[in-house]
């Protein structure tokens, strides 16, 4: 595969939506050999649900970010141009991630807008889980 869109998985459905919806319009305006819907406990399978295309994978097995990264990475290898959908306040440490995960890769992290208020809830969560992957 050389292009491939990765979307990530959530508890939040409404935000699921967005990001398929997001990966819906990136995924028809590009050229990707196809999607992946990445996130366990029927984060995926939700999300191909939502998808009015073809041409997509489940990954669902993942329960946190690093796992979703890696475990899309077993089923893509090297790949030249990754395109991974998530938030916006979970595009920082998705993006440092991604580049230990994907050396070889041309990795593009996108996010989908959200709430001040829930941006203001999530700084803490990710700071938090960025720092623990960077003194891993």
């Amino acid at each position: 595969m050389r292009s491939v869109l990765v979307v990530l998985g959530s508890k939040d459905k409404s935000l699921m939506d967005k990001r398929v919806s997001l990966a819906d319009s990136i995924f028809l305006s590009s050229n990707f050999d196809c999607i992946i819907f990445s996130g366990g406990n029927g984060e995926a399978e939700y999300m191909a649900e939502k998808w009015n295309g073809d041409k997509f994978i489940l990954e669902n097995r993942s329960t946190t970010t690093l796992e979703n990264l890696l475990f899309t990475r077993k089923i893509i290898g090297d790949t030249a141009h990754i395109v991974i959908v998530t938030d916006r306040s979970h595009v920082p440490r998705t993006r440092y991630l991604a580049r230990r995960v994907f050396p070889c890769s041309r990795v593009e992290v996108i996010g989908v807008p959200v709430t001040g208020g829930f941006l203001m809830k999530r700084f803490f969560y990710e700071f938090s889980r960025w720092v623990r992957h960077v003194f891993q």
